[in-house]
C-alpha cells in the first residue's frame, strides 16, 4: 500500500519513488501533495534553514527562512548573526557597519573599553549605530585627556579636552600646570631663551637707571 503517491518517480519531493513519505516531510490525506516539515531540524529543498524550533529571531524564522543579518549552515542549521553588517542580532552587543577593531565595536561586535555605542539621532541616517568614546571614564580613546571625571578647572576639561596652562598624560590622565612646575624648577614659567632675554632686558634697565641717576648727580654738583 502507498503511503503517497504524488505523480512522478522523484525523490527529494516528499514522496520517494517507492510512494513512501520521505524524511522531513508530510504528505495530505491524498498523498498527492507533499510539504516539509519546517521546525524538525532536517533541511529539505522547500526550507533554507531548520534549526529545530519554529521561532523568529534566532536567525532562522517559523517559516525555515533566513532572517536578515543572518547566516545559517549545518542541520539541524546553526545559525550566527553577521558581523559588520550594520544590523545588530544575537550575541551582539554593536554592530557598526564594519569588521574592524578600535572604532568602538570590535571586529566581533562588541563595544570596546572606553565607548558607548548607539543608533544615530539624526534623521539622516536613523539606522546607523555611532560608537563614541565616553568623557570622564578615565580611558583615552578619541580624547586629548579623560582623567575620571566630567569637571573643567582641573587641567583635563569637562569634554576632556586639555586646559590652557596644563598638561596631561597617562591614562587615567594625570594633569599638572606647566606654570607650576617651571616656578619649582626656578625657572618663573619661562623657557631658557625666555630668561636670557629677561636677564638681558632687567640689565638694560638697570644701567639705565644708574646712567640717569649720574646724569642727574653731575648737574646737582655742578649747580
Amino acid at each position: 500500500m502507498e503511503a503517497c503517491d504524488d505523480g512522478n518517480q522523484v525523490d527529494g519531493d516528499g514522496c520517494s519513488e517507492q510512494c513512501e513519505v520521505e524524511q522531513g516531510w508530510s504528505c495530505d490525506e491524498s498523498g498527492t501533495r507533499c510539504n516539509t516539515i519546517c521546525g524538525d531540524g532536517i533541511k529539505n529543498a522547500q526550507e533554507l534553514c531548520d534549526d529545530g524550533n519554529l521561532i523568529d529571531g534566532d536567525g532562522c524564522s517559523r517559516s525555515c527562512r533566513i532572517e536578515t543579518g543572518w547566516e545559517c549552515d549545518a542541520e539541524p542549521s546553526i545559525c550566527a548573526s553577521i558581523c559588520g553588517d550594520g544590523i545588530v542580532h544575537g550575541a551582539e552587543s554593536c554592530d557598526d557597519g564594519n569588521s574592524e577593531s578600535g572604532d568602538g565595536c570590535s571586529e566581533q561586535c562588541a563595544v570596546e573599553t572606553g565607548y558607548r555605542c548607539a543608533y544615530s539621532e539624526t534623521d539622516d541616517n536613523p539606522n546607523t549605530m555611532q560608537c563614541k568614546s565616553v568623557c570622564g571614564d578615565g580611558y583615552v580613546r578619541d580624547e586629548s585627556c579623560d582623567d575620571g571625571n566630567t569637571e573643567s578647572g582641573d587641567g583635563c576639561s569637562q569634554s576632556c579636552t586639555v586646559e590652557e596652562g596644563f598638561e596631561c598624560i597617562g591614562e587615567p590622565s594625570e594633569c599638572n600646570s606647566i606654570y607650576s612646575q617651571h616656578f619649582a624648577g626656578g625657572s618663573y614659567g619661562l623657557t631658557n631663551c625666555e630668561q636670557s632675554s629677561e636677564s638681558h632686558s632687567l640689565l638694560s634697565l638697570i644701567l639705565t637707571l644708574l646712567a640717569t641717576l649720574a646724569y642727574h648727580r653731575s648737574r646737582l654738583l655742578k649747580s
